[in-house]
């Protein structure tokens, strides 16, 4: 196996696991861009370790991961740019 390719998998790892843990320890909530931030970037990165290892169910489960964190992503900067435009008015 690639070194390489596994320090990208844990890397990808790390960061979904970091996420778990901050919204587990109440340092940040499920439905801020730090969250689904980490979770979209991690589940990307994993999803390319995926690839690249030829496990193509866990490239299903990771775009999954990555698209439902994608769209909370979504939701919330559409939520954020229609409340600072409130505001302005």
């Amino acid at each position: 196996m690639n070194v390489l390719l596994d320090i990208i998998g844990s890397f990808g790892f790390l960061m979904i696991l970091i996420a778990f843990f901050l919204n587990l320890s109440k340092k940040i909530i499920r439905n801020t861009f730090a969250y689904n931030g980490l979770n979209f970037a991690g589940s990307m990165v994993m999803g390319y370790y995926a690839y690249a290892i030829n496990s193509m169910l866990f490239v299903a489960f990771q775009l999954i991961w990555a698209s439902i964190s994608l769209y909370f992503l979504l939701k919330k900067t559409h939520h954020h740019i229609k409340h600072r435009k409130k505001k302005k008015s």
